[in-house]
């Protein structure tokens, strides 16, 4: 869903940067809602940064995620948590290095515009958020 919202608007997910990356995310969260999620908590956003290595070498990753707690009603109350997680890594430079590491949490689509505000005025995203010379990777995985 989220590559066909993508490709509607005429964007490759090779040339994204991370102002767009996160705006088309927030968009989709906006205005695609699921019905088989958890009534509490079960669709929200995440923004992510920090340095890693995950044995390819140190970066800095600036990423986004929509978490599903996915219900089956036809086998139990218990929920799937899956993530469709869209990562920009950069070179870990000590500027980005120096930015740290942390998390937000958006829990409903009451709380987006807020979400936004803090993502778009965050340290972390403006110091890649026009940058396009780092990887980007768009990951859809059951969380455990």
């Amino acid at each position: 869903m989220f590559e066909r919202q993508l490709a509607a608007h005429g964007v490759s997910l090779n040339a994204l940067i991370p102002s767009a990356g996160v705006s088309h995310m927030v968009t989709c969260y906006r205005d695609t809602r699921f019905s088989d999620c958890d009534p509490q908590h079960g669709d929200m956003l995440l923004f992510q940064w920090g340095t890693y290595d995950w044995g390819q070498g140190e970066h800095f990753e600036v990423g986004i995620a929509r978490q599903l707690a996915l219900i089956d009603s036809d086998v139990s109350l218990d929920a799937d948590i899956w993530q469709l997680s869209l990562t920009f890594m950069f070179p870990g430079i000590e500027t980005l290095r120096g930015l740290g590491s942390g998390n937000k949490w958006c829990a409903s689509p009451a709380e987006v515009d807020d979400f936004k505000e803090f993502v778009r005025g965050h340290n972390a995203y403006n110091a890649v958020s026009d940058r396009s010379d780092g990887g980007v990777r768009l990951d859809y995985e059951q969380v455990e």
